[in-house]
């Protein structure tokens, strides 16, 4: 006797059976829920979660109580490198690139002009459009440094040691957060992921907000030897 041979039904039923199988299994699961967790266990998962991403952005603005157009922040880091630029409302704007564990600034002639006045054509004449190498040992780079590393995030944003109180679920941009109140703002985290969403503040000179995002992003590229100075080889410090 001939073996019976299933039909081409009978396959597509044993098929469109797993696949249910599947998807039913699917629908019982449900995201983590993190709103019981302490204000410190927050921010330590937070810390985890941001740790595990290799690309990491931040991006907002400062709104100056004085009337300026205020701060804008576009940082990304990608491994343990980074880029991107702090600009202010006078003009002046600092670009930093971070590869490899060197760090380097390049300051608009805006910059220069609001900082030395007077001077600033000198300086601009020395460094000629160069980016400028921070020297770790010096301490007026420590800002540029600070910025420049991905700790900057673990250390000033979701240090658990940092006075908080949780606040109800809310969204964030199409995003169910957990919100922490600081002192004077608050950190968004994802209610699923803990990853930080969105920090947004008022202080001293004015109110303001950045974004998290952790979509893949260009890798910085390191100046080449033309394009970078020492200034420490110019000013011995």
């Amino acid at each position: 006797m001939k073996k019976p041979q299933r039909t081409v039904t009978a396959l597509c039923l044993v098929v469109l059976g797993a696949l249910l199988a599947v998807l039913l299994a699917g629908c019982g699961s449900s995201k983590p829920d993190l709103t019981k967790l302490s204000v410190p266990a927050l921010f330590h998962k937070a810390s985890a979660a941001v740790a595990k991403k290799k690309y990491i952005s931040l991006s907002g603005r400062i709104a100056s109580s004085n009337g300026l157009a205020g701060t804008g922040l576009d940082l990304h880091y990608v491994d343990g490198d980074s880029y991107g630029e702090i600009t202010l409302g006078n003009g002046a704007q600092l670009r930093i690139e971070s590869v490899g564990g060197k760090t380097w600034f390049k300051p608009n002639a805006a910059f220069w002009r609001a900082q030395m006045g007077k001077d600033a054509a000198a300086i601009l004449r020395v460094i000629a459009g160069r980016w400028i190498l921070a020297n770790p040992d010096n301490a007026n780079f420590g800002q540029v440094l600070q910025l420049a590393s991905r700790d900057f995030i673990a250390k000033q944003v979701l240090d658990p040691k940092i006075p908080a109180a949780k606040g109800s679920v809310t969204t964030i941009a199409g995003t169910d957060c957990i919100p922490l109140r600081l002192k004077a703002g608050t950190l968004y985290l994802n209610a699923s992921t803990a990853l930080p969403v969105r920090v947004a503040g008022t202080g001293k000179s004015g109110s303001g907000a950045a974004d998290f995002s952790y979509a893949k992003v260009s890798a910085p590229i390191a100046p080449t030897a033309k394009q970078q100075v020492d200034l420490s080889s110019l000013t011995g410090q």
